[in-house]
Parts: C-alpha cells; sequence; structure tokens
C-alpha cells in the first residue's frame, strides 16, 4: 500500500513538473526514496522529437538500501546519500527540486526549506508534497485516549505533522516567492497491513492483558470487546 501510495503521490508531482513549459538541465529528488517520481519523469513522447523535460537527475536520500533498489527510469542518475537538512551541494545548482512525503521526517523543517532554496538557481522551482497537519488524526487520538486511560499520560507515537496553514509562511521564510499551497483530504483504510503482523508488541500485549486501572472508568476491558454487540441499543450489531 506504501508504494502504491508514494507512486500515484509521484506521478501527481511529474505532472507538475510537466504543466511547466521549460527543460530542467539539472534536477534533485529530495528523499527519493525508490525514485517514485523519476520513473514519472520520462521522456515527452508526444513531442516529436521527444523532449527530455529532466536531463539530469540527483537522486538524495538518507537511506543507502532505499537508493541500491530504485525503481528503473529513463532519466539518466547519480544517488547520493544525504540529509535534507545539511545538502552537500553548492548555491544555485538546480534548476529543479521535487520531494514527495519525505519532509514530514525531518527533525528541522525550515533549515531543510532553507537548504532547498539554497541549492535552487534564482529562477529554480521546487514542488514538494508532505503529509498535513491533520494526518492520522483518529490514530493519534486513539492512543492517546488509551493510554490515558491505562497509563495517567501519553507520548507521541506518530510524526509530527506541519499544518497547512504553516507552510506558507516557511516557504516565505525560507526565501521562496510567488507560492502556490495545494490541499487535498485523502481517507485510506489500512487494515490490510494488520495481516502482516505475526508477532503482537510489547505495547499491544501490555493492553491486552492488563485490568482497568483505578485512575480509568473501570468499566471496561479488552476483554469486554467481545460482547460489543450486547451493548449497542436497539439490538444492532457492528
Amino acid at each position: 500500500m506504501k508504494n502504491q501510495r508514494d507512486s500515484i503521490v509521484g506521478g501527481r508531482i511529474a505532472d507538475r513538473v510537466f504543466d511547466i513549459a521549460r527543460t530542467f538541465p539539472l534536477a534533485l529528488d529530495l528523499g527519493c526514496g525508490r525514485s517514485y517520481i523519476a520513473q514519472h519523469l520520462n521522456k515527452l513522447h508526444d513531442s516529436f522529437p521527444p523532449q527530455d523535460v529532466v536531463e539530469r537527475l540527483f537522486q538524495a536520500d538518507v537511506a543507502e538500501n532505499a537508493l541500491k533498489n530504485t525503481i528503473e527510469s529513463e532519466i539518466p542518475r547519480i544517488s547520493v546519500v544525504a540529509d535534507e537538512e545539511f545538502l552537500p551541494f553548492k548555491e544555485n545548482t538546480f534548476d529543479l527540486v521535487v520531494s514527495g512525503l519525505s519532509l514530514h521526517w525531518v527533525n528541522d523543517l525550515p533549515k531543510a526549506l532553507h537548504e532547498v532554496h539554497r541549492v535552487l538557481k534564482p529562477d529554480g522551482v521546487f514542488i514538494g508534497s508532505m503529509f498535513g497537519g491533520d494526518t492520522l488524526y483518529e490514530l493519534r487520538c486513539s492512543l492517546q485516549l488509551a493510554e490515558l486511560e491505562r497509563e495517567g499520560g501519553f507520548a507521541p507515537h506518530v510524526s509530527p505533522f506541519t499544518a497547512v496553514s504553516d507552510l506558507g509562511h516557511l516557504l516565505g521564510r525560507a526565501g521562496f516567492n510567488t507560492l502556490t499551497v495545494v490541499w487535498e483530504k485523502v481517507i485510506a483504510l489500512g487494515t490490510e497491513n494488520l495481516c502482516y503482523i505475526e508477532q503482537p508488541c510489547w505495547q499491544q500485549r501490555q493492553y491486552i492483558g492488563a485490568r482497568p486501572a483505578q485512575r480509568g472508568s473501570a468499566t471496561m476491558s479488552f476483554g469486554d470487546l467481545r460482547k460489543i454487540n450486547e451493548l449497542i441499543p436497539g439490538g444492532g450489531k457492528l
């Protein structure tokens, strides 16, 4: 499911690149993963002769294994192990920088955006996609409520996400101008991933085997979930 999601996002970023009527001699795919964007940045075969939108592509990622297992592409590529916050490139190097669903992993997003602006040429283009602030909202709420009930407090289990309303300000502070921020809500069910969990993690075993804590309501436990249909008014079922 993750590969399919990243490929779809990579295709949409490539579409944005194709919308720009120019050729990019040198581009950078930041946090490239397995080249989910590069696989879509092929030649425009509709033109005659076929046109290279991106003539040469640098792929940068902190995960060396991802760079060793990249997807094939028509574009000449160079892979570099690099941190988004400390890019090993000179100023005004790239005509285009793209990034697909990787910037939410960085520790210092303002610094990473500043690095992108630094390595871009004055007329360069940056096209990126990242998770918004409401991503996994239900999961985060469920984890917090469960831990408050059982532990009396909670710790973060999900990476922090940037609010969409803050992105324009962060990009402007990094030095970008002519900004366009597009927000899209996507609802996806990932229950098929649960089929591959063979060993429950320690925290899951702790919750399932625990008795209701005194600090909570002490009226329900995970063992009562099998009785859920008996508790629904009107004889309904889930």
